[in-house]
């Protein structure tokens, strides 16, 4: 297993990644995704700005993640613990539903703190949606403390706001 940064040559594997997760999630009643979002040149933009990674097991691409320093919107309405001079963040975790439950998702997040620490982030921050139980529980077993709550537009049901702190 391994973690490497997307090429513009990953794209079909990324949005099989998602497309997969889509109709997973649909088939739980989770309608946190959709075939707008994420779409084709969100994923594009994440390669362009070198924020997309790629988690490659047994030669196939296996899980997709964005970090970066963005924080939508909806970011500024939760009372963080503070106001980090760098925090990372991230964006669309996607494990294909083949490999979910094996460690895979756990890797990432491995990976997203090994990178945070390294490039000197105080903090990490993330959104969950909140009909999401597997996605809440990878996070909150992870160390990330939810801050609040809130929602995007055309969702129906909230999204929680985590962060993790970095700083000992």
């Amino acid at each position: 297993m391994k973690i490497v940064p997307a090429e513009i040559t990953d794209i079909e594997n990324i949005m099989t990644i998602i497309a997969s997760c889509v109709k997973d999630m649909e088939n739980k009643d989770i309608f946190q995704w959709n075939e707008h979002y994420p779409d084709r040149s969100i994923i594009v933009d994440d390669i362009r700005t070198e924020s997309a990674y790629i988690l490659i097991e047994d030669g196939k691409c296996a899980a997709y993640v964005s970090i970066n320093e963005d924080q939508p919107e909806e970011y500024k309405t939760i009372k963080w613990s503070e106001n980090p001079q760098k925090c990372l963040v991230v964006h669309r975790l996607s494990v294909h539903p083949d490999r979910q439950g094996k460690g895979t998702a756990g890797e990432l997040m491995k990976f997203i703190e090994a990178f945070a620490l390294k490039n000197n982030y105080s903090f990490i921050r993330l959104d969950a949606y909140s009909k999401n139980p597997a996605a809440l529980k990878l996070y909150e077993k992870n160390g990330f403390r939810r801050m609040g709550e809130g929602y995007f537009p055309f969702r129906e049901y909230s999204f929680y706001f985590y962060e993790k702190s970095l700083i000992i």
